[in-house]
């Protein structure tokens, strides 16, 4: 990520196994940065988190 790239959480979940440990976490979140002459730029992304758990 640059320096100029703001980013904002729209949604935070978390999933849980049946003992209670984080399994998988999903973000939904707005990626923007200001261009020259003050156009914003917006993209949309996910950010996907798996817990890596022994077997």
């Amino acid at each position: 990520m640059k320096r100029n790239l703001k980013y904002s959480v729209l949604e935070d979940c978390m999933y849980q196994t049946t003992e209670g440990f984080m399994e998988v976490r999903i973000q939904h979140v707005t990626l923007s940065k200001v261009l020259k002459g003050s156009e914003t730029l917006t993209h949309h992304a996910r950010i996907i988190t798996y817990a890596d758990t022994p077997t």
